[in-house]
């Protein structure tokens, strides 16, 4: 039989009316009459909305090898990702090429090279805090710090301060991409007659422009990276470790071209920089409201860390208040608000329903993580909920879909390619905030901040702007 189906759906265009900003809350409220899987239409696009993580466990995980590829999307996949984009690739011969050299990147042994790089952008972000420690609101200092994350640990470089062109250059990149990702934009995978009306005009000749840009930038960084051009046959030369010189010598071997190797980067920075950054964003407004919570997580950090060093990676295990913090802003707040689409290539059938071949699937994030038979009182922001969860989210990730701490990081076969490296990320960061920190509204500012009104970017999050003051709690020479 076919899936609950939302009612209103128009002739050729389907309930692509429905679709825009607010979609992921309007899911919320069709769940509660349609029930925890249901579908709308957009032309002849099915879309599948899951609710509840028994479904997600049962598609995504149990029957991955079906529900793992991505809709190939005219714009993300084809134009701006000339075939080449990881993250938007279908499930198919040159993703599973990609798959290990993706992930080698990201493996727990390989991030504990990188705890020098990423100490390096800590260590700044705590300097610009102290610095600008007036009314400030933290999101761009968090950008700052997320993006020169990423590009220290790809090319070994990073932008040189928050006024740096090159660092607006990629602000700008990520947004614009981001952006290409709202449900909106399928609307050229749904109506593929817009192709045609709409080829070479805003939108199409937009997303060329936006792939240039980015194999410009990147494409500039990766020389960098080389010490020496192909000379007389001479071998390349590369500088100290980074991902890209890894890449590199994938390129010599003839294992990737280096075109796809600048997507596959092209990937990982945008991937890796809005995401954690709105988690942050997300938290010190949370915490600053609740002054309890700061004073349990300065209690703990003075009790395992003192006073006379910052917090570092081996320190992380014994700090499980923050660890709890950082699953439940994920949890409570989660940076995509609805999980990068799944598509099933062959028709299916699943609790007596059927599901269409080329369907596209999500996951409504705020369903899966406020599911109040799952968390008590899931709109309460309380980190002592994961105070016995010893587990990373990647580590349960991997098993049973009823033990996850939440799916900010989305399930299955396509499960954030970067989910070890944000955990340490976000945790150190966090430890170090507060180890360096005390956080305040200000005094013209006496009212809590509002935690109930969002902007959207694509399909990212980000809690309205907001301003704290940042009071350092240690000696100055740590700044």
């Amino acid at each position: 039989m076919p899936l609950p189906e939302l009612p209103g759906k128009r002739l050729l265009i389907g309930h692509a009316l429905l679709i825009g900003p607010g979609f992921h809350l309007r899911c919320l409220e069709w769940q509660k009459t349609l029930g925890n899987i249901f579908m709308l239409r957009v032309g002849k696009l099915s879309i599948i909305i899951l609710n509840n993580e028994k479904h997600v466990g049962e598609l995504f995980q149990k029957r991955g090898a079906k529900y793992s590829s991505r809709p190939q999307s005219f714009i993300s996949w084809e134009v701006v990702g000339r075939k080449q984009d990881y993250i938007a690739a279908p499930y198919h011969k040159w993703f599973k090429k990609m798959m290990p050299l993706a992930h080698g990147v990201f493996n727990q042994r390989k991030i504990e090279t990188y705890m020098d790089l990423i100490y390096e952008c800590r260590d700044e972000l705590l300097k610009i805090l102290a610095e600008d420690s007036n009314e400030i609101f933290p999101s761009r200092h968090f950008q700052y710090t997320t993006l020169n994350v990423i590009l220290n640990v790809v090319f070994n470089s990073k932008t040189k301060g928050m006024t740096d062109p090159l660092h607006f250059q990629f602000l700008d990149l990520i947004e614009r991409t981001f952006a290409l990702t709202h449900v909106q934009a399928r609307i050229f995978d749904a109506l593929p007659i817009s192709r045609t009306i709409l080829k070479n005009r805003w939108l199409h000749k937009n997303a060329i422009d936006l792939r240039d840009e980015w194999e410009s930038v990147l494409g500039m960084l990766l020389e960098k990276v080389k010490i020496n051009k192909y000379e007389d046959g001479k071998k390349q030369e590369y500088v100290s470790s980074c991902f890209a010189k890894d890449l590199l010598a994938k390129v010599d071997e003839g294992v990737i071209t280096e075109m796809e190797l600048i997507h596959l980067v092209l990937d990982l920075v945008v991937a890796g920089t809005e995401t954690s950054a709105s988690a942050m964003t997300s938290l010190i407004a949370i915490v600053t409201n609740d002054p309890e919570i700061q004073a349990r997580a300065h209690d703990e950090l003075d009790r395992i860390v003192g006073h006379s060093r910052l917090p570092t990676y081996d320190d992380l295990t014994s700090l499980p208040y923050i660890r709890a913090m950082v699953k439940e802003v994920l949890r409570w707040a989660p940076p995509i608000i609805l999980g990068p689409p799944h598509v099933i290539e062959e028709d299916d059938d699943y609790m007596g329903y059927h599901i269409p071949k080329n369907s596209l699937l999500l996951m409504n994030m705020y369903a899966l993580n406020w599911n109040p038979a799952r968390f008590s009182n899931p709109s309460k922001f309380d980190p002592e909920r994961y105070l016995d969860m010893k587990e990373s989210s990647a580590a349960l990730a991997q098993g049973n879909v009823e033990n996850r701490d939440h799916f900010s990081f989305g399930a299955g076969r396509r499960l954030c390619l970067g989910i070890r490296l944000a955990e340490v990320e976000l945790e150190l960061f966090i430890a170090s905030i507060f180890w360096a920190f005390k956080i305040e509204r200000p005094p013209t500012e006496p009212e809590p901040i509002d935690l109930t009104k969002f902007d959207y970017i694509g399909i990212v999050q980000w809690i309205k702007p907001y301003n704290v003051r940042f009071i350092p709690r240690q000696k100055e020479s740590f700044f």
